[in-house]
């Protein structure tokens, strides 16, 4: 599971792939982060744009914020869901990316 340090920004870069597993582009995505423990969501629900087979998307560093200072780490959980158009007709997918933030213990807010 990757790590991030907490407060740092953040770069994941999503591929959106067909039922054969080939790169496709999608005709729309969106994505959500959530802290896994406490439920918290850290984004709401975000359209990805521009739209292709590989896009990067930002993880802020106030989303890389810790929510307990007593844990050591937390883990979030990006959830991306997106459209495309298959041989069969209109379809659908979801996957999911966990990383730690770890907690450096004297971060300040600022």
């Amino acid at each position: 599971m990757d790590e991030v340090k907490e407060r740092s920004s953040a770069f994941l870069q999503i591929s959106f792939i067909d039922e054969d597993a080939l790169p496709v582009i999608p005709t729309a995505a969106s994505y959500r982060i959530d802290d896994e423990e406490s439920l918290t969501a850290i984004k709401a629900l975000a359209n990805i744009t521009p739209l292709d087979t590989v896009v990067v998307i930002l993880i802020t560093s106030e989303e890389n914020r810790i929510l307990n200072e007593n844990h050591g780490f937390e883990v979030r959980t990006v959830t991306v869901s997106y459209d495309y158009t298959s041989d069969m007709g209109a379809a659908h997918s979801n996957s999911y990316f966990k990383y730690k933030v770890k907690n450096l213990y004297g971060i300040s807010a600022s």
